[in-house]
Protein backbone atom coordinates (compact mmCIF):
# COMPACT_ATOMS: atom_id res chain seq x y z
CA UNK A 1 0.00 0.00 0.00
CA UNK A 2 1.58 3.62 -0.73
CA UNK A 3 2.21 5.55 1.78
CA UNK A 4 4.40 8.98 2.19
CA UNK A 5 5.54 10.72 4.95
CA UNK A 6 5.75 14.58 4.31
CA UNK A 7 8.48 16.35 7.32
CA UNK A 8 7.95 20.30 7.25
CA UNK A 9 11.08 22.35 8.30
CA UNK A 10 11.25 22.49 11.84
CA UNK A 11 11.32 26.86 11.74
CA UNK A 12 7.18 26.23 10.39
CA UNK A 13 6.10 24.64 13.38
CA UNK A 14 3.74 22.30 11.49
CA UNK A 15 2.87 18.77 12.54
CA UNK A 16 4.53 15.82 10.30
CA UNK A 17 1.97 13.81 7.84
CA UNK A 18 1.58 10.51 7.13
CA UNK A 19 -0.71 9.42 4.18
CA UNK A 20 -2.10 6.00 3.40
CA UNK A 21 -4.26 5.00 0.62
CA UNK A 22 -4.63 2.17 -1.75
CA UNK A 23 -4.84 4.32 -4.47
CA UNK A 24 -2.86 7.02 -3.35
CA UNK A 25 -0.51 8.37 -5.99
CA UNK A 26 1.77 11.51 -6.44
CA UNK A 27 3.42 13.79 -8.88
CA UNK A 28 6.21 16.25 -8.66
CA UNK A 29 5.14 18.92 -11.64
CA UNK A 30 6.35 22.81 -12.25
CA UNK A 31 7.36 23.44 -8.13
CA UNK A 32 4.91 21.17 -6.59
CA UNK A 33 3.50 17.84 -4.92
CA UNK A 34 0.47 16.71 -6.25
CA UNK A 35 -0.86 13.84 -4.50
CA UNK A 36 -4.24 12.30 -5.66
CA UNK A 37 -6.39 9.36 -4.29
CA UNK A 38 -9.58 7.74 -5.93
CA UNK A 39 -11.75 10.83 -5.95
CA UNK A 40 -8.91 13.34 -7.24
CA UNK A 41 -6.81 15.85 -5.98
CA UNK A 42 -6.49 15.64 -1.78
CA UNK A 43 -3.12 17.69 -1.36
CA UNK A 44 -1.03 19.80 -3.27
CA UNK A 45 2.34 21.28 -1.67
CA UNK A 46 4.26 23.75 -2.93
CA UNK A 47 8.07 23.44 -3.51
CA UNK A 48 8.79 26.44 -1.16
CA UNK A 49 7.41 25.39 1.77
CA UNK A 50 10.56 23.37 1.81
CA UNK A 51 8.43 20.23 2.54
CA UNK A 52 10.55 16.81 2.26
CA UNK A 53 8.21 14.33 1.11
CA UNK A 54 9.35 10.70 1.39
CA UNK A 55 7.81 6.92 0.50
CA UNK A 56 7.74 4.56 3.68
CA UNK A 57 5.69 1.68 2.34
CA UNK A 58 5.76 -1.43 5.31
CA UNK A 59 7.48 -4.32 3.71
CA UNK A 60 5.29 -7.49 3.42
CA UNK A 61 5.81 -10.26 5.58
CA UNK A 62 7.39 -12.31 2.56
CA UNK A 63 9.71 -9.67 2.10
CA UNK A 64 11.25 -8.56 5.79
CA UNK A 65 14.07 -9.65 6.83
CA UNK A 66 14.60 -12.82 8.07
CA UNK A 67 15.63 -13.07 11.81
CA UNK A 68 18.77 -14.12 12.95
CA UNK A 69 19.15 -17.15 15.07
CA UNK A 70 22.00 -17.27 17.56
Amino acid sequence: MPAYLIIYPAGQRRDDMHLEDNQLTVDFNQGWAIFRDSKGVCLSLPAELGAMVQRVDEEPEDRAPAQQKE
